[in-house]
Parts: structure tokens; C-alpha cells; sequence
């Protein structure tokens, strides 16, 4: 970091955006545990201090090749990624993530063009893009929605492991 700067300067000026990032509380509701890999640390900060705001404590690395192990070495429910980045860009890893079976939701955060970010995302197995600079409310719904398609999901696999015979089968089935 500059000489002269702190974390809490790049929080001032986050603050100072306009942004709510006081509702910690939205991670209770909406628990999610996130990689973000960027190669730039300005960006790769500022969304580590939004998602802090919101309540999470994501996991941030700086390149492809790092966002590779570190997501075939844990539970991520969702990563955040640059397209262009050193070593492993965004796309690669998640082909890479792709072929290795893993299914966790991708979101690309880019300053591509929207048409050209669109088209390279779905030929990599990416779910969606962010625009940078991020829009906090964006942000947001994207976080929300991916945090109830995992409820869901996980829901739907719960009751599907019930047997007829269970108790919590039974009350289900009657419900």
C-alpha cells in the first residue's frame, strides 16, 4: 500500500460514496462463504470493504492460479473474479473449475465491455458479471439471489434424503 494510506482511508472514501455498508447484518440473512480473486489491490480492497460492510469475510487472492486451489482446496459458495489477470485469468480458472466438476457460482467483475464480457463469461462456464466500477446495489441482489438458490438447493437435497420411514419424512408428507 502507498506510503501514507491506510485501510481505513480506502473506508472513508468507501463511506463516503453514498453506499450503506453499515447492514452487517445482510450476511445473517443471506450467508455465503466468498472467494474474490483480483490481481489489483485498490479493486481487490474495495470489494473485500463492501463485503466486510455486509457482514462477510471473504477470501481474497490475486490471480487465476490462486483462485483455482484455493476453490479446489474449500467451500466457496460463490467467487467474484477479474477476467484479466496474471498467471490464470478469470476465464481459464473457470474452465479449469468446470472440468474439475466444481459447480460453485462465478461472477466475473470486469471493465470489459458488457457484449464482450457476456459472450466470454458464458463460453467459460461463468453465471454472470459485475461492471466495475461495482455498483453496491448490484452487488447486493447478486449476493442475495446466490445466497437462495443455495438454500434451495441445499433444501431440496435435505428432503430428497429422507426416507419414507424417518419421522421427518412422515411430517413432511403430511404437511
Amino acid at each position: 500500500m502507498p506510503a501514507g494510506s491506510s485501510e481505513n482511508s480506502l473506508s472513508a472514501t468507501f463511506l463516503l460514496s453514498g453506499h450503506e455498508p453499515t447492514s452487517a447484518g445482510f450476511a445473517l440473512h443471506f450467508p455465503l462463504r466468498i472467494l474474490i480473486a483480483e490481481d489489483n489491490y485498490i479493486n481487490r480492497r474495495l470489494l473485500v470493504l463492501m463485503l466486510r460492510g455486509l457482514g462477510y469475510e471473504p477470501i481474497a487472492v490475486e490471480n487465476g492460479r490462486e483462485c483455482l486451489q484455493a476453490s479446489l482446496g474449500g467451500a466457496f459458495d460463490l467467487i467474484l473474479t477479474d477476467l484479466d489477470m496474471p498467471e490464470m485469468s478469470g476465464t481459464e480458472c473457470a474452465e479449469s473449475l468446470r472440468r474439475a466438476d466444481v459447480h460453485v457460482p462465478i461472477i466475473a467483475v470486469t471493465a470489459s465491455d458488457p457484449d464482450i464480457a457476456q459472450e466470454m463469461c458464458a463460453l467459460a462456464g461463468i453465471n454472470g458479471y459485475l461492471s466495475k466500477p461495482v455498483d453496491f446495489a448490484e452487488l447486493r441482489r447478486i449476493l442475495k439471489e446466490t445466497s437462495l438458490r443455495k438454500w434451495v438447493t441445499e433444501r431440496n437435497l435435505a428432503l430428497a434424503n429422507l426416507s419414507p420411514s424417518t419421522p421427518a419424512a412422515n411430517s413432511v408428507k403430511s404437511a
